[in-house]
């Protein structure tokens, strides 16, 4: 049981839920996913953004009790999978349910829970594209340890040069041979973003798809449907810190 789970359970006026999530691909279990309870405004007497959490068991099912009154949106979570929520913040959850032009939020599913009675809520889980490839130092050594970021466009107009207008999706961080793979990410319009530790106690820029710090001059990709898109290599350039260079 999640902290947000118990915390509910302090609610006088509750039911519970319960659910099922499959994966789109096959009709099979969603087995071990992650299942996500975001209030909605003015629909629960939790706080509008508040969640409750907790993942499937091996058939892909999923109960949850003591959650308050109200409505909920419902999103679940497995790897490969398209997750609506992912990115998000509860809060943009919220104001993006209260948009009358709800966009990729129209086929979230959503469960109105009633005081002493169970609410059934089904999920199914779309299976998302992938993208894959390499981070290189300049020196040709792998790049490990790294985190890369897959940032989605807010807009498919690839000619965008502010990065306010993308926001990160889904971030992993690369293998011991510098490889690494993002999937589940939905159709749109991408780029990705090579964040490097700390060296010597100075934070380092990011490095962009293309080897470039310069996010206006960043490549951008299209995902599309299921398709694996590899080869996505990034070669990092030289780094330099006010003491002089940090990286081969």
């Amino acid at each position: 049981m999640s902290v947000t789970q118990s915390l509910a359970q302090r609610f006088t006026s509750t039911g519970s839920v319960t659910g099922t999530v499959y994966c789109n691909s096959s009709d099979a279990p969603a087995r071990l996913a992650i299942v996500r309870l975001v209030a909605l405004q003015g629909g629960s007497t939790l706080s509008p953004g508040a969640s409750i959490q907790t993942e499937t068991t091996l058939n892909g099912q999923f109960f949850i009790a003591s959650v308050p009154v109200g409505i909920y949106a419902v999103d679940a979570e497995l790897p490969g999978f398209i997750s609506v929520f992912a990115g998000r913040t509860n809060a943009e959850v919220v104001r993006l349910f209260s948009n009358v032009d709800q966009g990729s939020f129209a086929s979230v599913p959503t469960v109105s829970v009633s005081s002493g009675n169970n609410s059934f809520v089904s999920v199914t889980l779309k299976r998302g594209a992938v993208f894959t490839g390499t981070v290189f130092y300049n020196d040709g050594e792998p790049a490990r340890k790294t985190t890369v970021s897959a940032l989605i466009f807010s807009t498919d107009n690839a000619t965008l040069t502010n990065n306010t207008s993308a926001r990160v999706y889904l971030s992993v961080v690369t293998d011991d041979r510098g490889v690494f793979r993002i999937a589940g990410l939905p159709e749109g319009l991408y780029t990705l973003e090579v964040q490097i530790s700390e060296m010597q106690g100075q934070q380092l820029a990011p490095v962009y798809l293309g080897g470039t710090s310069n996010f206006n001059a960043a490549k951008k990709i299209r995902a599309s449907g299921t398709d694996t898109m590899d080869g996505l290599d990034i070669t990092l350039p030289r780094f330099t810190t006010g003491d002089g260079e940090v990286s081969p």
